[in-house]
């Protein structure tokens, strides 16, 4: 029975399933639904697969709108999509599709479709905000600046303003380059309201940039000076160094819209201001470098400024007035109102000020430093660190102590300073600078005259003398005296003077170094130049007729023998002890070698010319070539020998020191 129902089941199958379709002759049916997309120099095609069997392929004809001739592209059967390149942009072209079947039955053409290739633009967007809109107002004109956007495609700007916050009824375009532009022709005194806004390429507009207000104004007149005084001067422009607080008032007009003052660069508070006058406050320091006119700049609020030459700042200035008894009641230190007396000129001065002296005798009313009898001698400062005394030039400006035989000092510096065009008499000690390792002291066409000690100057860094005097500096109560007076680890300079008449001429002593060139040391009572461990170059200078040795050389260990003395182009003559005296330690001492003769002149002395009295160890270190020595010039090579313990005199030179070996002194060259 199951093999009989499932042979029905087989009957029933084969005659309920159709068999193939036999082919026909008929070419295929035209392809359908054709559409195209356009796209950069191409067009991309689509259509529906056509329902026969046996297509071959497809015939893709296309055209160029204008032109006739159509061209052909043979498409796969399977396709239902091709690309056709290379064409050109904005031109319309026609495309048509056939199908081709096996027998090579071509179908009826497709409803023909157009086509444009077109070069797609990047998609935009409208430019930023502007950022940065600010107005500076002028003269009926408002001046803009912002930032520049950053856009690449960006265009132009736009500026909107008007009278009115709501309602900016004008505008210009500005190039993309511009950050600035100027609104000019407004009305002085009236708001004006401003907005930016960006444009690009595309047309496409920014937002607007926040809105701002100016408002232009006449600009302000420049402050005009018509006469400046200082309160409480009366009619004195003149204001010393140190003077502290002053008032300037200003007369003159368009004062009320001051914004700044100056006074050579130095900021001056405003007191107050109306249209024709302002009072202004100045300080004028110690140590005012700025001397002469000050230039007072005045500023306004737009930037107007003026300027004038007003205020004389001038040195502390002392005078004596013939007329008035010497008072400085009515003084203000200044040249047209000085103060009398130098006293009152010191006990004002501060920080590296400058003391000026009118001519004249400075003794009368002042107040000397007096010593405190030890030494080395003290006594209390009068002159103040770094304080310049100048008096007025052609030498009449003199200080006069009560005499020598009194301890006072004229001048007693407590650090460094400068003295200049001076005349010192009648002082123990005319200047005194002691105990100041840091101190600077120079002297410049200073004349120093009867008194003990004309300089002394104990431990002090460095002392310089220039085109100065120094004389009769010897008290017959002791028999002593001297013209400059160094000890200590001091740098003394001296040129171009004279220290004569006194009782030695210079002295130094300690570890002290001393320059001296065209330095006369003559006519005084003992030694022209003591020298007691001090390294020294003697230059171009005259030691004579001194009443003892011209130069006294007492060399220590470890002083002068570090480097000893030299001396060029110097004469040393007529002195009634020896010419040059050579005592104490080793030393090098440099008269002269074969490559830099010494050209000096050592020669009419009473006791010899050169002596020299160190100790039979000593190391002779001593060269004379090219030096004239009592009569004859010593040349190099020069041997000298004598007789151990024994005194050898030849040409009046007295080598008391023979040394161990039995040799005298050796000339190098």
């Amino acid at each position: 029975m199951l093999r009989f129902i499932c042979l029905l089941m087989l009957i029933f199958l084969l005659t309920a399933c159709p068999g193939p379709t036999p082919p026909t002759n008929l070419p295929p049916t035209a392809p359908k639904g054709l559409s195209v997309e356009a796209g950069d120099t191409e067009i991309n095609l689509s259509w529906q697969a056509n329902p026969e069997t046996d297509i071959e392929a497809y015939l893709l004809r296309f055209q160029i709108i204008t032109e006739s001739e159509w061209q052909t592209k043979t498409i796969p059967a399977l396709a239902t999509e091709t690309v056709i390149t290379n064409l050109i942009n904005d031109v319309t072209y026609h495309f048509s599709l056939q199908a081709k079947n096996r027998r090579g039955q071509v179908s009826e053409a497709s409803k023909v479709v157009e086509g444009k290739p077109f070069k797609e633009m990047p998609k935009t967007f409208p430019p930023a905000q502007p950022q940065g809109l600010s107005a500076t107002t002028g003269d009926a004109l408002v001046m803009l600046t912002w930032k520049a956007n950053t856009e690449s495609d960006l265009a132009a700007y736009t500026l909107y303003w008007g009278e009115s916050s709501d309602k900016l009824e004008q505008s210009k375009t500005l190039p993309k380059e511009a950050t600035t532009t100027t609104v000019a022709s407004l009305e002085n005194g009236k708001a004006y309201f401003f907005a930016l806004e960006a444009l690009n390429t595309s047309g496409q507009a920014s937002v607007r940039s926040p809105l701002i207000s100016a408002t232009p104004e006449a600009p302000l007149l420049a402050p005009r000076i018509d006469n400046v005084s200082i309160e409480d001067y009366g009619l004195s422009t003149q204001v010393r160094q140190g003077a502290g607080e002053i008032t300037l008032v200003v007369t003159g007009a368009n004062l009320s819209d001051l914004l700044a003052a100056a006074l050579s660069g130095s900021e001056l508070s405003l007191i107050s201001k109306a249209e024709t006058e302002a009072h202004l406050r100045a300080s004028i320091g110690h140590g005012h470098k700025a001397l002469g006119f000050q230039e007072l700049t005045l500023v306004n609020a737009a930037g107007a400024s003026s300027k004038a030459e007003v205020v004389e700042v001038t040195p502390i200035t002392a005078m004596k007035v013939l007329e008035f008894k010497p008072s400085d009641s009515t003084g203000l230190g200044t040249p047209n109102r000085p103060f009398l007396t130098l006293n009152k000129a010191l006990s004002l001065a501060s920080g590296n000020d400058t003391i000026f002296l009118g001519n004249g005798t400075y003794k009368t009313d002042e107040v000397w430093p007096q010593e405190n009898g030890q030494f080395p001698p003290k006594a209390a400062a009068n002159v103040p660190s770094g304080i310049t005394i100048k008096g007025q030039s052609g030498g009449g400006v003199i200080l006069e102590g009560p005499g020598l035989d009194k301890p006072f000092a004229g001048l007693v510096f407590a650090d460094g300073g400068t003295v200049k065009n001076l005349t010192l008499k009648g002082f123990r000690r005319g200047i005194l600078l002691t105990n100041n390792l840091d101190a600077q002291l120079s002297l410049e066409n200073v004349r120093i005259l009867e008194g003990y000690t004309g300089l002394f100057a104990y431990n002090a860094a460095e002392v310089t003398i220039d085109n100065s005097e120094f004389f009769g500096q010897f008290d017959p109560q002791v028999n002593d005296g001297v013209g400059i007076y160094v000890i200590g680890p001091t740098t003394l300079t001296i040129r171009n003077t004279t220290s004569h008449a006194n009782g030695d001429g210079l002295a130094i002593e300690g570890q002290a170094k001393a320059i001296l060139s065209n330095l006369s040391l003559s006519d005084n009572e003992q030694m022209g130049l003591y020298n007691s461990g001090a390294y020294t170059i003697l230059a171009d200078s005259t030691v004579a007729n001194n009443g003892q040795d011209g130069v006294y050389l007492n060399i220590k260990d470890g002083f002068l023998s570090r480097e000893g003395f030299e001396m060029q182009g110097t004469t040393i003559s007529g002195n009634k002890g020896y010419g040059l005296y050579l005592k104490g330690a080793n030393a090098f001492v440099d008269l002269g070698t074969g490559t830099e003769p010494g050209n000096n002149s050592i020669f009419g002395n009473t006791d010899f010319q050169f002596f020299d009295n160190r100790s039979a160890n000593s190391i002779p270190n001593v060269t004379l070539v090219g030096t004239l020595l009592g009569g004859f010039t010593l040349t190099g090579g020069l041997f000298t020998a004598g007789l151990g313990g024994k005194e050898f005199i030849d040409g009046g030179i007295k080598f008391w020191r023979i040394n161990q070996q039995g040799n005298g002194l050796v000339f190098n060259p």
